[in-house]
């Protein structure tokens, strides 16, 4: 009885610590990973942030660099490929990397980095001393220079669940697009300018269509009250694919980490960057693919990638709050003092016993 009462006593503990957990914070995940997707990647060039791939990360013609750049590394120097990977990489800088599923593609761990693989491996793993090489399934390839750990499923453990992150980004560009417009966009012969007076976010809205138009053999640039104001552009595509000219040109000769644009309404479309694009992209309904640098973070549907990805993260993008912290209602507060007062009285019952 008493293992019955103490069984009772410490779920309600759990129900009621899951209940407090928070939502995944949309900024902080653009914040922290160059690269996230839904769906499959693929890039012949590096991803100097961590990534995270909801599919597979497929083979290219090239080698996929990660964490190249030193001046520009992340907090966090782990990759997630929730899928499988075909692709050769070379993961620099003592970064690590994370494969859910099986691996063909060749892998070079360039400092004492981690990897870990949860299916079977069928490719060669170069790691560094230091390193550690973890594969769960099958090892058909071989392993040099690192520590190997056959069978093991757990060195690396992928920190989110993948439909959460999805989840998040997809409402935090809804929010986004749910947002009043309080800027102009003024078009000149050869520019394309956002105008903003005020102190606070700015916030624009522009068709796909009117965007392209606009951006034909300009130079874009922002006036703002405030230049380190967090700039949204909303960017409605009315679910069609969009091609974004290479005679386009960014003003600053710097990433804008203080600007995001939102191209919302785009299921299954495709996004063309045709120019060095210098902001942050959320695109949850779309494949985006670039044929020359993106300074900033990139989340959609799917990647490939004929440039590289910089890592020049938003800082944040949108301006928007982190979630507060969930405090438990009263009748879950409730419930947690009677589980406790539960265990203290079961305690005070041995103590006289």
């Amino acid at each position: 009885m008493q293992r019955l009462y103490l069984s009772v006593c410490f779920a309600a503990i759990a129900v009621t610590a899951s209940a407090s957990a928070s939502p995944l914070d949309a900024a902080s995940l653009m914040a922290n990973y160059n690269l996230i997707t839904s769906g499959n990647a693929t890039t012949n060039g590096d991803i100097e942030g961590a990534m995270i791939v909801g599919g597979n990360f497929t083979g290219a013609a090239g080698t996929a660099n990660l964490f190249n750049n030193a001046a520009r590394l992340p907090a966090n120097k782990t990759s997630y490929i929730y899928g499988a990977n075909s692709s050769q990489i070379n993961v620099d800088n003592a970064g690590s990397l994370y494969i859910g599923g099986s691996n063909s593609g060749n892998i070079n761990l360039n400092g004492p980095g981690n990897l870990q693989i949860g299916g079977a491996n069928s490719a060669n793993i170069n790691g560094s001393v230091g390193g550690t090489v973890a594969i769960a399934g099958a090892n058909g390839g071989t392993v040099n220079n690192a520590t190997y750990l056959p069978g093991n499923a757990s060195t690396i453990v992928a920190p989110y669940v993948k439909a959460d992150v999805i989840a998040a980004l997809t409402g935090y560009s809804a929010t986004l697009a749910g947002l009043s417009s309080n800027g102009s966009i003024i078009t000149g012969a050869n520019s394309l300018t956002f105008s903003h007076a005020g102190s606070g976010q700015a916030v624009f809205a522009i068709a796909a269509a009117d965007l392209v138009a606009d951006l034909t053999n300009a130079n874009i640039s922002f006036l703002l009250g405030d230049p380190s104001a967090s700039v949204v552009i909303n960017v409605d595509l009315q679910g069609a694919n969009l091609a974004l000219p290479s005679s386009a040109h960014f003003a600053s000769g710097t990433a804008l980490e203080n600007v995001l644009f939102n191209f919302y309404n785009g299921t299954g479309t495709v996004i063309d960057f045709g120019t060095m694009w210098k902001t942050s992209v959320l695109a949850m309904g779309s494949e985006v693919t670039n044929h020359t640098p993106i300074e900033g973070s990139v989340a959609a549907a799917s990647f490939t990638g004929h440039g590289e990805l910089h890592n020049f993260p938003p800082t944040p993008p949108g301006n928007q709050n982190p979630p507060p912290e969930t405090v438990p209602e009263p009748g879950t507060l409730a419930l947690m003092m009677a589980a406790m007062l539960g265990l203290l009285g079961l305690r005070r019952k041995r103590k006289l016993a």
